[in-house]
């Protein structure tokens, strides 16, 4: 079941999308929708987030509690 729903976009986009749904003889609903659809399935996941999450984290510097509060109180201006 279809329902209205209302957004606010760019000045640009709006041109676009008219400009295309004009060129493909199609209404500007059936073209978001497609659009949106597209997006939403391209969307990662918690898990797929979780797996970007888990590699950035394995780039990471460790860096001990120790070692951290050592180079903060160094004094910058000393050295």
């Amino acid at each position: 079941m279809k329902r209205k729903f209302g957004t606010i976009l760019e000045k640009a986009l709006i041109i676009n999308l008219k400009k295309r749904a004009a060129e493909e003889d199609r209404p500007i609903s059936e073209i978001v929708q497609e659009a949106l659809m597209f997006y939403l399935s391209q969307n990662p996941g918690k898990e797929e987030a979780l797996q970007a999450w888990e590699r950035l984290d394995k780039t990471l510097i460790r860096v001990t509690d120790r070692d951290l509060k050592e180079v903060m109180e160094l004094d910058m201006w000393e050295q």
